[in-house]
């Protein structure tokens, strides 16, 4: 359920300007003006200040046309900057992954959810309410203690915490994967309605009705094709739309070379 916290946190790193994922702070080497403090980071903008350093001077090698062997100097220049950027990673993973977490249990039903969709979403959430549950109880555990947690022994309390959950819930995580199938189904069964006859413009010349024209009985013949088999294995579906894409391939190359017509008037080649 939780399984890309980790990744998300590196994504804020990146994306994130001032927010405080992690309580800690860093002194800048911004000189203090008129007799100010010392302006802080937190570790979320110091690992970006220095990120930013670091790739600037990594582009800079490479646009001076550095060897590999330059950078691998470089890099071993910089090896406690980059030591440094992997603890504040592991500090910030830690603040998130040691927070608690609210799930009220409740679903967010589409108006118009078929009765699998509304089964998937309603169990989905009841999961994550017995996820969240499962995972305050280890942070409550982990703060009692009293321990100062390193970054792996939160990784193994982590690890314990999903393998549990997997274990005492897999009934209904087996069931949820196999309503994704069903939903995934339904999607395929979808009927798309084929296109009416092309209507062309007046003063339309022959050339550009012709392709119109085709264009729209191109449309029309897929839509048929994709609607006869839309129910049909995945295989036999693909195998089929792969034999249209063939048995058009020229009239579709045709009218994307015409330069009266859009790149988009026909549906792409398939290789």
């Amino acid at each position: 359920m939780r399984a890309l916290t980790s990744s998300l946190w590196l994504l804020a790193l990146f994306c994130v300007g001032p927010v405080l994922i992690a309580s800690g702070q860093v002194a800048t080497s911004t000189p203090p003006v008129d007799g100010q403090a010392t302006p802080k980071l937190t570790v979320v903008q110091a690992y970006q200040a220095e990120q930013l350093t670091l790739v600037e001077q990594e582009r800079t090698l490479v646009a001076n046309g550095a060897t590999p062997q330059q950078i691998q100097v470089w890099q071993r220049q910089n090896a406690a900057a980059f030591a440094l950027q992997q603890k504040r990673v592991q500090a910030g993973i830690m603040a998130s992954e040691l927070k608690m977490q609210v799930a009220n249990g409740e679903a967010r039903i589409p108006a118009n959810a078929s009765p699998t969709l509304k089964d998937y979403l309603t169990t989905q959430a009841a999961l994550a309410k017995v996820h969240a549950n499962l995972h305050n109880q280890m942070v409550q555990q982990a703060a009692a203690s009293g321990q100062n947690l390193t970054f792996s022994q939160l990784r193994e309390l982590r690890q314990n915490e999903e393998k549990e959950f997997q274990q005492q819930n897999a009934a209904l995580l087996s069931l949820q994967q196999q309503r994704l199938q069903t939903l995934a189904s339904e999607s395929a069964r979808v009927i798309r309605l084929v296109p009416s006859p092309v209507v062309i413009p007046a003063g339309t010349t022959p050339q550009a009705a012709a392709d119109l024209t085709t264009r729209r009985e191109i449309m029309q013949t897929m839509i048929q094709v994709e609607n006869q088999y839309a129910t049909a294995d995945p295989k036999v579906r693909a195998a089929a739309m792969h034999a249209w894409f063939k048995q058009n391939a020229e009239k579709m190359a045709q009218l994307q070379a015409q330069p009266h017509l859009s790149s988009n008037t026909a549906p792409p080649i398939a290789n």
